[in-house]
C-alpha cells in the first residue's frame, strides 16, 4: 500500500500512531512488544480509527487483516500501512518507526490462506486452530489419552488454586483436539506440533504410550481427598468450595451431610441432598423426549406457535444426561412474557414439579457491549428461566411421547402420585420463593427427606426451563446447546478474530457499534465466518 501525503506528514510530525491486532500472537508476546514500544516511546492504539497509521499483525494476507478489523474492504484502511510483526521489530531497533519497505508490507495480492485449518508437514493431521472450527463427535478415536487428561482437568479444577485455571484449561484443550482426531494416536510426533497439545499433555500420552498408564494420573485417581471431592460436588448445589468445607470437617460420605444438622440453607443443597441418590442416575435420553414432550404440549395450549426445544448434551445426540434443559421462544417477540408462570402451573397440576426457583430476567442492552470475562464454567446469561427438579414418572424410560396416548398415560399415572409438588401457587410470590415452601412443608412437619424415603413411582430429575425473545433465539440456541468449550471457544474466537462479542444473547460487533441479527443457527456461524457444524458435531 502507498504511503499518502497524509500520513507522510503524521510520520515526519511524529505523530505516528500504531494498532497492533493480537490474533496469531501469544499473549505473553504480545504483552512484551507492548512494553518495549511503549518504552521506545513509539504511540500505540488500543483500538483501530482513524487516526492509526500503522496496523501491525502476524498475518501475511490482506483479506484475513480486512476481516479482523472488521471492515468491508481495503478501501475502509484509507492510507493506513498494514505491516508485519518485522517492521515493529526493526522499528524497535532503530527506536523510532522506520520507514515501510516491501519488505514489511502484508501481501495484498495472494489468495487468502486457510485460517480454520493447518498442517505443518505432510504426514501430520489438518487440525484447525479452535475447537469450534473443528468436527467433534461422541465417539472419537483417542478414549485413553482423552480420559487421563480430564482426570487431570478435574484435579486442577477442584484445587483451584495459583494456577490451577490455566493447567485445567490446557487439558482441556489438548483432549478437546484428540476427541476432533480422524485416527488413534500412536505416536507423539502425530500431534506434536498442533496447537494446544502443550508439554504436559504430551508427556501425558508418551507415557501411555510406553506404559499404558501414566503415573500421575494414576496416583490422582488413588488420592483420598481427590475421591472426596469428586463425590461431595455431585451433590446438586455443592461446589469445590463447599466440598472442601465438608472435607475440613472430617465428613467422608454424602450420607454425613444428610445427617448433618449444620447445612447450608440453600435450597438446592437442602433438596439435593435429600434426593441425591435419584440426581446420582443419568438422566435417559428417552424420558428427556417424553418431558419435553409434555412441555411443548403444555405450552402450545398456552401459546400456539411457540417453539420448544431439547438443547444441551441431548441436542448433541448424547444417550444420557444430568439434566435436561429446554429453550423457550415465540416468533412474535412479546408473546412468551408471563409464559413461564403459566407453564409451570399446568406441569404443577400434572404433578410434575417437585420444587425449584424462578429467576427473572435481567437483560440489559449494555449487556451486548460490556466486557465480559470466560470461566471454565462459561458464561451467565441473562433469561427469564425456572431452574428446579422435577418428577419423570417412571413410565418416562419407556420412551414414545410424540403421541397423545402416552401423554394421557403419564398425566394417569402422575394425577395418581398423592405426595405434594411443595410449589407452591405462583400467584403468590412470597410462596413461590423456595424458604417459603420449605417453611410451609414444615408447619406440616414435612420435609424432602420425607418425600424422598416415600413410595413412589418416579425419580428426581434436574431441569432448567429458559425462556427467550426470539431476536435472540438462534444465539440462544448454539449457547444452550454447548457444549461448554465449544461456546467458549467460540467466544473466545469472535473476541480475538473479529473484536466482536458473542454470547446467547446475540453477536456484537465492537468496530461498527451494532448487533448482528441472526435467522438461523447457521447464521450464527456465517456471522462468525466459520464453518457450520451440527450440534452432533460440537461435543469437544
Amino acid at each position: 500500500m502507498a504511503t499518502s501525503s497524509r500520513l507522510t506528514e503524521k510520520i515526519v510530525n511524529n505523530k505516528t500512531l500504531i494498532y497492533i491486532l493480537s490474533q496469531r500472537i501469544q499473549r505473553r508476546r504480545l504483552e512484551d512488544i507492548k512494553k518495549a514500544t511503549k518504552k521506545k516511546q513509539i504511540n500505540l492504539s488500543d483500538s483501530f480509527s482513524s487516526n492509526v497509521t500503522h496496523v501491525v499483525t502476524e498475518s501475511d494476507n490482506m483479506q484475513q487483516v480486512i476481516r479482523w478489523l472488521d471492515l468491508d474492504s481495503d478501501a475502509d484502511l484509507h492510507d493506513v500501512e498494514v505491516v508485519t510483526l518485522t517492521w515493529l521489530t526493526d522499528s524497535l531497533k532503530a527506536g523510532k518507526p522506520v520507514t515501510v519497505e516491501a519488505k514489511h508490507r502484508v501481501n495484498q495480492d495472494s489468495e487468502e490462506s486457510v485460517d480454520e485449518e493447518h498442517s505443518s508437514s505432510s504426514n501430520e493431521p489438518v487440525v484447525a486452530d479452535w475447537a469450534c472450527q473443528r468436527v467433534t463427535l461422541l465417539r472419537h478415536h483417542n478414549h485413553q489419552f482423552v480420559d487421563a487428561l480430564e482426570i487431570l482437568q478435574k484435579y486442577a479444577e477442584m484445587r483451584d488454586v495459583n494456577q490451577d485455571y490455566s493447567r485445567a484449561l490446557a487439558f482441556r484443550r489438548a483432549s478437546c483436539v484428540l476427541k476432533s482426531l480422524p485416527f488413534t494416536v500412536t505416536s507423539v510426533s502425530q500431534i506434536e506440533n498442533i496447537k494446544d497439545m502443550g508439554a504436559h499433555s504430551l508427556r501425558v500420552i508418551q507415557e501411555i504410550l510406553n506404559s499404558g498408564v501414566c503415573q500421575e494420573v494414576e496416583t490422582i485417581k488413588k488420592d483420598d481427598w481427590f475421591q472426596k471431592m469428586k463425590m461431595f460436588t455431585s451433590v446438586f448445589g455443592v461446589g469445590p468450595s463447599t466440598a472442601k468445607k465438608w472435607i475440613e470437617r472430617g465428613w467422608t460420605s454424602v450420607r454425613d451431610a444428610q445427617q448433618s444438622d449444620n447445612i447450608s440453607s440453600d435450597w438446592r443443597l437442602i433438596w439435593g441432598l435429600a434426593f441425591h441418590s435419584d440426581l446420582m442416575k443419568p438422566v435417559l435420553a428417552t424420558e428427556a423426549d417424553v418431558f419435553t414432550c409434555i412441555v411443548r404440549e403444555e405450552t402450545d395450549r398456552l401459546l400456539p406457535g411457540a417453539i420448544v426445544e431439547l438443547t444441551g448434551g441431548f441436542r448433541r445426540k448424547k444417550q444420557s444426561g444430568h439434566d435436561v434443559d429446554i429453550l423457550i421462544t415465540h416468533p412474535d417477540e412479546g408473546k412468551e412474557t408471563g409464559l413461564l408462570k403459566q407453564l409451570l402451573e399446568r406441569l404443577e397440576r400434572r404433578g410434575l414439579v417437585l420444587c425449584g426457583n424462578l429467576e427473572k430476567s435481567t437483560y440489559t442492552d449494555d449487556v451486548l457491549v460490556r466486557d465480559f470475562k470466560l470461566s471454565m464454567r462459561g458464561q451467565l446469561d441473562h433469561f427469564e428461566k425456572w431452574l428446579g427438579i422435577c418428577k419423570f414418572h417412571n413410565s418416562f424410560q419407556h420412551g414414545g411421547g410424540k403421541d397423545s396416548t402416552t401423554a394421557e398415560c403419564v398425566n394417569r399415572n402422575a394425577s395418581e402420585d398423592r405426595m405434594p409438588c411443595f410449589h407452591a401457587s405462583l400467584d403468590d410470590k412470597d410462596d413461590y420463593e423456595p424458604k417459603a415452601k420449605l417453611k410451609k412443608m414444615a408447619a406440616e412437619n414435612l420435609t424432602p427427606k420425607h418425600i424422598a424415603d416415600s413410595d413412589r413411582g418416579w425419580t428426581a430429575r434436574r431441569v432448567d426451563l429458559i425462556i427467550c425473545p426470539f431476536s435472540q433465539y438462534w444465539y440462544a440456541l448454539v449457547g444452550w446447546t454447548g457444549s461448554k468449550h465449544f461456546n467458549r471457544d467460540l467466544r473466545l474466537y469472535a473476541q480475538r478474530v473479529h473484536n466482536m462479542k458473542l454470547t446467547s444473547h446475540g453477536l456484537y460487533s465492537q468496530a461498527k457499534g451494532k448487533i448482528i441479527a441472526a435467522n438461523s443457527e447457521k447464521d450464527v456461524f456465517d456471522n462468525l465466518t466459520i464453518p457450520y457444524r451440527e450440534p452432533y458435531e460440537r461435543n469437544c
